[in-house]
C-alpha cells in the first residue's frame, strides 16, 4: 500500500515504545466488504501500519473487528441497532 498520510509512522516500528503490527490489504479489503463501508484513505494507512496491534496507543483491536463481524453473521443483527445492548 502507498503511504501518503502516515509516513512518520510508516518509518517507525513502535508507538509507545511497543512495536507496532499492520494488517495486510487484504484483511482491510475484507472488512470493508463485510461492513459495506469504504475507510477513509489515512484510517486505511493506520489498519494498514497498526490495525492488529498499536503499540501503546488505546484503540478497538482486531479482536474487536472480528466480535462486530460474528455481529453481523448472526440473526440478531440489525443494520441500525447491531451494536446497541440488547
Amino acid at each position: 500500500m502507498e503511504i501518503i498520510y502516515l509516513k512518520k509512522l510508516k518509518s517507525s516500528s513502535s508507538i509507545g515504545g511497543r512495536v507496532i503490527q499492520g494488517m495486510q490489504e487484504n484483511e482491510i479489503n475484507t472488512i470493508e466488504k463485510k461492513l459495506k463501508i469504504k475507510f477513509p484513505k489515512a484510517y486505511k494507512e493506520f489498519i494498514f501500519l497498526a490495525g492488529k496491534y498499536s503499540g501503546g496507543l488505546p484503540l478497538m483491536d482486531t479482536s474487536d473487528i472480528y466480535m462486530i463481524f460474528q455481529l453481523i453473521g448472526t440473526k440478531k443483527y440489525n443494520k441500525k441497532s447491531w451494536l446497541e445492548p440488547e
